[in-house]
């Protein structure tokens, strides 16, 4: 593939256009499944661009998925030889073109490494543009980035016999425009949706660096049904709200509509308060992980009343969680814990041995960990973390 006169760009795309090749970089590659079992494969799509940056949909049948399964690698680029040029056929496109690329099996593809080529990976689409629906087709797939302010819990349900977990949730930009209202709402496309989640190209940077400013949205509540409309049960039972509270709310003295109870803490890990007492021996029952202590030569659960001769090691771990508005000493428990160490208890304290830098060191990866911690308040000690979602 060598004359730069032989390569064409998307517009020139054309049924009778035959003999030309081109170049484009791959953005999106992905392969459809039957709807009736995921090891068969009905086809491979990819989404490219080319020069000028115009978008273009890719079709390789299922009888060649074969040879290009591991072909095309996002973000490298190729050129492409000796394709047919067919009518977009798809009900939601990638593209705008009237035409797609469909690969045939003599179909010669050349990767390019070394190759000064636009780079043009997302078409974000703005929150005023979608609310508007101004220049939105809502037949072409398209790119939206955003902060999440809110999320509902997952939904399991058969879609086309596949059983999937469905979640949605709300997005904010930096002018605090919603992706929720009573009429536009964006879906994902079930095969070519892809999340990314603090992307390393130039679009998340400039949205992380652009620092929301105060009047921005925290992290609202996380609701026990979902927002999805009829046909999609939420197993039942009412719908129930999770407050999602500030360090400073939870201290304050003036917390009336607040009690003793769980509340949703948005947070980042800035520290360890103690490794002087960081694990405790529990009871073997799985149910039960009481404390035990030793009674006759034996260790005594006193929750449900055994006897063992040893216990199974758990992390007890206090650490510092500070947001915007304060700070607080949590407790967590084992299962978040080792989690977010990457090592259960007990190996832990098989490799410490008394070391405190061993300890030490495998703690230390938790300072900076942002998370949305359910915690129970217990004011004037540690608030008890008892379950966490990752953001």
């Amino acid at each position: 593939m060598s004359g730069q006169g032989q390569f064409i760009v998307g517009a020139n795309l054309h049924p009778q256009l035959t003999t030309k090749a081109i170049r484009l970089r791959c953005v999106r590659n992905y392969v459809v499944t039957e709807r009736k079992g995921e090891n068969n494969i009905r086809s491979q799509e990819c989404v490219f661009h080319d020069q000028e940056g115009v978008f273009i949909h890719v079709h390789i049948p299922k009888d060649i998925v074969c040879k290009y399964k591991n072909e095309f690698k996002e973000g490298n680029v190729y050129g492409i030889r000796n394709f047919l040029c067919i009518t977009n056929f798809f009900k939601y496109k990638t593209s705008t073109l009237r035409y797609m690329i469909k690969f045939k099996h003599d179909t010669i593809v050349k990767h390019y490494k070394r190759i000064t080529f636009p780079k043009t990976l997302f078409r974000f689409k703005t929150f005023p543009a979608i609310l508007s629906k101004q220049d939105v087709d809502e037949k072409v797939l398209m790119d939206v980035i955003g902060r999440i302010v809110e999320i509902y819990s997952p939904l399991e349900k058969v879609i086309c016999g596949r059983k999937t977990r469905l979640i949605d949730f709300v997005l904010e930009d930096m002018r605090a425009k919603f992706m929720d209202n009573g009429e536009v709402r964006i879906c994902s496309s079930f095969d070519a949706t892809q999340l990314f989640f603090s992307h390393p190209c130039k679009e998340f940077v400039a949205l992380k660096s652009s620092s929301f400013t105060a009047d921005s949205t925290p992290l609202r509540c996380i609701d026990s049904s979902s927002m999805l409309g009829v046909g999609f049960p939420t197993g039942g039972g009412p719908s129930k709200q999770v407050v999602v509270s500030s360090i400073e709310e939870i201290y304050s003295k003036n917390m009336s509509v607040y009690s003793f109870g769980e509340y949703w803490v948005a947070g980042r890990i800035v520290g360890v308060e103690s490794l002087c007492d960081w694990y405790y021996i529990s009871c073997k029952t799985n149910s039960c992980k009481k404390k035990l202590s030793e009674s006759g030569g034996m260790l005594y659960c006193a929750g449900c009343k055994n006897y063992w001769q040893e216990g199974v090691v758990r992390y007890r771990l206090i650490v510092r969680v500070a947001d915007d508005t304060g700070d607080a000493p949590m407790l967590i428990w084992d299962r978040e814990c080792a989690e977010l160490v990457g090592m259960v208890a007990g190996d832990l304290k098989d490799s410490y041995l008394g070391d405190e830098a061993v300890l030490t060191q495998h703690c230390s990866g938790l300072l900076g960990c942002s998370q949305s911690e359910m915690v129970s308040t217990e004011i004037g000690g540690s608030l008890d973390v008892g379950k966490k979602l990752c953001l």
